[in-house]
C-alpha cells in the first residue's frame, strides 16, 4: 500500500519542482558581464526569451521589473527570462583574476541578477549580441566587443567576423 502511495507523491514533487512551460538550460545560458558604479560583475544568465512561470515552488515572479532585491535561491527557478531581459537568483561575483575565498562568496546575500535584453544594434553600431566566427557582417573593418570583464574583440574581415581579441583579467 505505502509503494502505490510514493509513486503519486514522486510525480507531485517532480512536476511541482519543473514547472509548467520551458525550462532555461545550461546550453541556452551565456556569460555576461555587468558594469556598475564601483566595478563590474560577471555572472551566468540565460538569453532573453518569453517568461515561464510555474505555480507556487520555484515560480519566476510575474514581471521583469518585479526582479530586483533579495531573493531566495531554494524558493526560486533556476533563471527567469520576459522579453526585457533574463535574471536569476544569485550571488554578485565580483569580477577579478584572482581566486575569491568560496567562504566570502557563501556569505552574502542573494539577489536577483538581471541581465537586460541587447538592442538588435547598439549605439556604436555593433549588434547587440555578440557574434560567432563567420557570421556574416556589412562593415569591413569594424571592430566590435561584447562583455565587460570577460570580454571578446571581433572584426568585420572579408564579409565575415572574426575573433582579433578578448580575454578575462590575469
Amino acid at each position: 500500500m505505502r509503494s502505490n502511495l510514493l509513486v503519486p507523491l514522486v510525480l507531485l514533487l517532480s512536476l511541482a519542482a519543473c514547472g509548467t512551460g520551458p525550462s532555461p538550460s545550461r546550453s541556452n545560458m551565456s556569460r555576461t558581464t555587468t558594469g556598475g558604479g564601483g566595478g563590474s560583475t560577471t555572472s551566468f544568465a540565460p538569453d532573453a526569451a518569453v517568461a515561464t512561470t510555474a505555480p507556487g515552488l520555484l515560480a519566476c515572479p510575474g514581471a521583469y521589473a518585479e526582479l530586483r532585491g533579495s531573493c531566495d535561491p531554494t524558493l526560486s527557478r533556476q533563471a527567469c527570462s520576459y522579453p526585457e531581459g533574463s535574471c536569476y537568483c544569485g550571488v554578485d561575483v565580483p569580477c577579478s583574476g584572482a581566486e575569491i575565498d568560496p567562504a566570502i562568496i557563501a556569505a552574502q546575500p542573494a539577489t536577483w541578477q538581471c541581465t537586460a535584453t541587447p538592442p538588435a544594434i547598439r549605439g556604436d553600431g555593433c549588434p547587440g549580441a555578440g557574434q560567432s566566427d563567420r557570421m556574416p557582417c556589412a562593415a569591413e573593418g569594424k571592430v566590435c566587443s561584447w562583455g565587460s570583464c570577460c570580454f571578446t574583440q571581433m572584426t568585420c574581415k572579408g564579409g565575415a567576423w572574426t575573433t582579433t581579441g578578448g580575454g578575462c583579467p590575469p
